[in-house]
């Protein structure tokens, strides 16, 4: 038993090293066809406190002039989507770095806010017009459902009348094949294709060729107007979208190779988008503000031609393995009795599985947070997955030595003793019962949501790897021990049986749902079954046995 349960810590510390080893190996991609790229949507909203969901935010001209003086290393062209919040001073920014504007009117239910938003256009049309490239009245205002086709040519056909330059709209590929009307209102038809975001996503290996199949599915539908791909992209991170993985390589992959296919076929493109949206991860999750091909510090996240690696930190991930063992492993030696060397090698590897998947989980919460709420709430559980970890590591090592798990105390158990201070449990059972009901708490919220709402969710699995792998260990240590039946108290009660129990059937659905080929739902479902079953088997066969002794009793 002490060889089994040492070869799973030390395959389970030498798996995080790789992990984030793996990590940081670079990956050959074919080249760009260049370093540039046709054009790129430019939003400014990069900074933590802006929005365009606030309509106080205004974005300051000197912001924009730095923005577009980086932006102009890679391109001559920006798409913005409104001329509000001060934006309308960005063709005549763009005219100092010899740029051209694809000038976005936004376009909503509000008719108020729609006609000051065209006459704020009309004016800058007629004083910045020679840095503009065209105009564009309206971004998935169909999609939205937010305007029927026939109101929105009426505010395509107003600015048309009244400028010489293209004037067109911006919608999904579907939307466009669904209401090829409005395409007799506009210069020329933009269309945007996102293998990601597809009802039926489009794996990274099948992306390009989606991308020209919607693109020569528009060409037949409209054969009279030029083709311009309004948007297309990939994300850096976030979850996985059946078979469609957001990672930094897959985004290099995407943008090296749509560029080369844009050049063998002549195609007109804008590329989404110039840097990351924190702002956008409360609409569309972690993923949403990662299509950036510049971070959110406006640093470029990679090169067009070289190798790619996959995360440029990786090295914080071995320094927090190689130091969650010195301090879990080391911090022992200072204490009498000194471990044996089994418990020893048990807290050097528990000590640096703890290490790697907490730095794990910190970049996780850093990336993927989106209000106050989640800062808040996800803030605990990251501060709470290295405090597991080594509550865990350090009960596994106990038994090492003694043979003799310690049993997390039942929420329950440990209400009695904050109120009376009733020593039933030690204090190692109590915090592994905190955290037992805690993580418990946690997965059966996510599994909610995920069952209710899933499109914009991530999977918290560098959260959950650590309390769902160490409980159920000590799970099935505590039910091998020929004591198990003796000790009167319950293994749980019945909060975290009636969570355990939503788990499992929630996790399969989950699985289901989204399939074999998303390989982080798949993972997710192991871990909540194996943190579910943690509760339920040991609780079950204590039952069970108590059962039988009160049968030969009788």
């Amino acid at each position: 038993m002490r060889l089994i349960v040492l070869l799973l810590l030390a395959l389970g510390a030498c798996g995080s090293v790789a992990y984030w080893w793996m990590l940081g190996q670079p990956v050959e991609i074919r080249d760009a066809a260049d370093d540039s790229v046709q054009c790129l949507s430019y939003a400014p909203y990069r900074r933590p406190e802006q929005t365009p969901l606030d309509p106080n935010t205004i974005v300051s001209p000197s912001q924009i002039e730095a923005d577009l003086a980086i932006l102009s290393r890679r391109t001559d062209c920006v798409r913005i989507y409104s001329v509000d919040q001060g934006l309308s001073e960005v063709p005549r920014i763009a005219r100092k770095f010899k740029m051209k504007v694809i000038l976005g009117l936004w376009i909503s239910r509000d008719a108020k806010k729609n006609d000051a938003e065209i006459q704020r256009g009309l004016e800058v049309l007629q004083r910045d017009s020679d840095a503009i490239r065209a105009v564009m009245v309206g971004n998935e205002v169909l999609l939205r459902r937010e305007q029927t086709p026939v109101q929105l040519r009426r505010y395509i056909d107003r600015v048309r009348e009244a400028t010489s330059l293209p004037v067109s709209y911006a919608d999904v590929w579907e939307f466009w094949v669904r209401y090829p009307e409005v395409a007799q209102s506009t210069s020329f038809v933009t269309i945007h294709i996102l293998p990601y975001w597809e009802d039926e996503p489009a794996p990274i290996d099948r992306a390009i060729a989606h991308v020209l199949w919607a693109y020569e599915l528009a060409q037949k539908t409209f054969p009279n107007h030029e083709i311009l791909i309004g948007e297309t992209g990939w994300p850096s991170t976030g979850r996985n979208r059946h078979g469609a993985q957001p990672s930094l390589v897959n985004q290099a992959y995407f943008i090296r190779e749509f560029s080369l296919t844009a050049l063998s076929k002549s195609m007109r493109y804008n590329m989404i988008e110039a840097f990351d949206q924190p702002w956008k991860r409360q609409l569309e999750g972690t993923v949403g503000g990662a299509w950036g091909l510049y971070d959110s510090e406006g640093k470029e996240k990679f090169a067009f031609f070289g190798p790619v690696a996959e995360e440029a930190h990786w090295m914080t991930g071995i320094l927090g393995a190689a130091l969650g063992a010195f301090v879990v492993a080391g911090l022992s030696l200072l204490s009498r009795p000194l471990p044996r060397r089994a418990a020893f090698f048990t807290l050097l590897f528990g000590g640096a599985i703890t290490g790697a998947v907490s730095v794990a989980q910190w970049f996780s919460f850093e990336r993927g947070a989106r209000d106050t709420m989640e800062w808040l709430a996800m803030g605990l559980y990251t501060i709470a997955v290295p405090w597991v970890g080594i509550r865990l590591t350090q009960t596994l090592a106990r038994w090492m030595d003694s043979q003799r798990t310690a049993r997390p105390a039942t929420l329950a158990s440990v209400a009695h003793w904050f109120n009376t201070n009733a020593r039933t449990h030690r204090s190692i059972e109590r915090a592994l019962g905190v955290f037992r009901f805690l993580f418990l708490f946690g997965a059966a919220i996510v599994c909610l949501l995920h069952v209710a709402d899933p499109r914009y969710r991530d999977f918290p699995l560098a959260l959950y790897v650590l309390p769902a792998c160490g409980y159920a260990i000590l799970s099935w240590l505590a039910m091998r021990e020929t004591h198990f039946a003796d000790d009167i108290r319950p293994y749980a009660e019945v909060e975290e049986r009636v969570m355990a129990v939503w788990l499992i059937p929630a996790a399969i659905s989950i699985a289901i749902r989204e399939g074999i080929a998303n390989p982080h739902a798949q993972f997710w479902t192991l871990l909540c079954v194996l943190l579910a079953l943690a509760v339920l088997l040991p609780d079950w066969r204590l039952r069970r046995l108590r059962n039988a002794r009160q049968s030969q009793h009788a």
